[in-house]
């Protein structure tokens, strides 16, 4: 093994915490204060954080950047147009016509713009998982704001 590179490790993480290990290794990877929790109450459950930050000229900037993406850009109208209603990732591939690989590559890429392009760890609409399965729907205020991007 080569000392002079950083490795990979695989490490076990319950699936209710993985949100924020993902937050904490995206401020890390960003040189970014860690905000990290004084205990695993203060972590929230499989889902998130709040979607409420975002600005309208952020949401103008990745409504362009995501043109190109029409199965995020779906998942944005969708729970923009009906907002506090979930829609589930089966959902968003069947209203997509979409195979379940390509809708999942298309978040990953919203994921990246979110975090490289506009300093958020999260997109404009909030994630949960349920029954194993992930939800998505948009608050009624960032709904009020994507419309108008």
């Amino acid at each position: 093994m080569n000392t002079d590179q950083p490795g990979i490790v695989l490490v076990p993480v319950p699936e209710q915490h993985l949100a924020a290990v993902y937050e904490t290794l995206a401020r890390e990877m960003r040189g970014a204060p860690l905000l990290l929790p004084t205990a695993l109450a203060d972590v929230p459950a499989a889902s998130s954080p709040s979607s409420g930050d975002w600005t309208l000229d952020e949401l103008r900037r990745l409504k362009q950047m995501i043109a190109t993406r029409p199965i995020a850009l779906m998942l944005l109208d969708i729970t923009a147009a009906d907002p506090d209603v979930p829609i589930t990732f089966s959902e968003l591939c069947d209203r997509a016509d979409a195979d379940p690989g390509k809708a999942r590559g298309e978040l990953a890429s919203l994921s990246n713009l979110c975090w490289k392009h506009f300093d958020h760890f999260h997109w404009p609409v909030t994630s949960e998982r349920e029954l194993g399965r992930w939800r998505y729907f948009m608050t009624a205020e960032m709904a009020a704001l994507w419309l108008r991007a």
